[in-house]
């Protein structure tokens, strides 16, 4: 099993360290003071490693709050490494000022613990931290669960990572709802993502509930014409009202008039997700139809991301040589030669029966052994991970879903209700 928590941490606005995923969110693994270190997070017997040796022996990090993670995987392996961390994200703003219908609301951010605005001096103490630490960050994803540019201070934020971390590709996410500056990237950012998730008003509304469609157009116009060398990305969730062929036709169109360096279709399970396009080659099909030329085509199956971080994780611990790999990789990723138009690719939010079936071979692998609170635990797991998209999707039926898994799941069950409650 592999999780993001073992080679990435999440560095919230108020300046706690805390899980990857939106399951454990408020779960805290280093807390700031003028008197701790920060870099000990991720040190030999901190709390990523410990997350690192669990998963090796197939057990959740944490019975409490794992089950209900979107980001645990059954495949791979968790190679922490306390000299390189692979990504940090750092969360400008906990603040927003749209209302995503599978986001965070305004009543939770409130409720989370100030301050809601990551300040410079804090981060910056937190990475001298880790530079003393002797920790190479390779990637810095500037994010989280609000608006980054509600903090006024994010370019101070993302001139500090680079003055500390100089070889580091830095990341910037923006809903697009402000004015583009070039002073957003200028201090070192390499690559912009920009979420637009529909061809209109209308198709963009549905889910950006109180965000304006020509703002977020707008902002992606400026920042594709800027000079600067920052790779623009326009990313795009697939939901029912916005993944027909007309729409992705019409996408394409505008991702060339505009000047993108890439648009990144994102299939999920959150929301009222699409039913027509659910995986890569339905995507691809739908791409094709659509008028997109197959060279510009960038599209990873599930499978094959896996592959390619297993690799990428490997590779990491060699300086030089994932530097060389970085660079070979976005150039065949993004330069679709000899077309002069966007590259297209694909991201996942979502799980796959595959990984489901496989957390239950591993549950009753422990059952079977007699570890019965691990074998509980990743089939809660299962059944956290099949109940969730009910949360933003009424149409959606859990029980169908777990009726689909037939025998193997039902017959655990049984095995464990007997089992613990004989």
């Amino acid at each position: 099993m592999r999780c993001p928590t073992v080679d990435c941490l999440f560095l919230r606005a108020n300046g706690r360290f805390v899980c990857w995923d939106d399951a454990g969110s408020d779960k805290v693994l280093c807390l700031p003071s003028e008197t701790s270190d920060m870099s000990r997070v991720y040190e030999p017997e901190g709390p990523c490693a410990r997350a690192a040796k669990a998963l090796r022996a197939g057990s959740l990090p944490d019975s409490l709050v794992c089950p209900g993670c979107l980001c645990l995987s059954m495949t791979g392996v968790p190679l922490f490494n306390p000299e390189v961390l692979s990504v940090m994200q750092v969360e400008p703003s906990a603040l927003c000022t749209l209302r995503c219908l599978a986001c965070a609301t305004s009543e939770e951010r409130e409720a989370l613990d100030p301050p809601h605005l990551l300040s410079p001096g804090v981060f910056a103490s937190t990475l001298n931290d880790f530079s003393r630490a002797g920790i190479r960050i390779l990637v810095f994803d500037f994010s989280g669960h609000g608006e980054p540019t509600l903090n006024p201070e994010l370019p101070e934020l993302i001139r500090a990572a680079r003055r500390l971390y100089p070889a580091a590709f830095i990341t910037l996410g923006t809903n697009g709802q402000t004015r583009y500056s070039t002073e957003l990237v200028r201090p070192g950012v390499d690559q912009l993502h920009v979420a637009l998730d529909g061809v209109d008003q209308s198709s963009y509304g549905r889910y950006r509930v109180g965000g304006s469609f020509s703002n977020a157009v707008s902002f992606l116009q400026s920042a594709a014409a800027d000079s600067s060398a920052v790779h623009v990305v326009w990313r795009y969730i697939l939901f029912r009202h916005n993944s027909e062929i007309e729409h992705l036709a019409l996408a394409w169109e505008m991702a060339c008039d505009i000047g993108v360096d890439e648009i990144r279709f994102i299939i999920t399970r959150r929301g009222e997700w699409s039913t027509s396009v659910e995986t890569v080659a339905e995507l691809s099909k739908a791409l094709k139809r659509a008028g997109v030329p197959e060279t510009c085509l960038r599209l990873e199956s599930i499978e094959t991301r896996d592959r390619r971080n297993r690799l990428k994780n490997r590779i990491s611990r060699y300086q030089s040589i994932h530097r060389l790999a970085s660079r070979t990789y976005r150039a065949l990723r993004f330069v679709p030669f000899g077309t002069g138009l966007p590259t297209v690719g694909v991201d996942y939010c979502m799980w796959n029966e595959q990984q489901i079936n496989m957390a239950i071979c591993e549950s009753r692998r422990h059952l079977q052994a007699g570890r019965v609170n691990e074998a509980q635990s990743l089939i809660r797991h299962v059944e956290e991970i099949v109940e969730k998209p009910r949360r933003s999707n009424p149409a959606y039926s859990p029980e169908m879903v777990l009726l689909s898994l037939g025998e193997p799941y039902g017959s655990l069950r049984r095995s464990l209700r007997k089992t613990l409650c004989p």
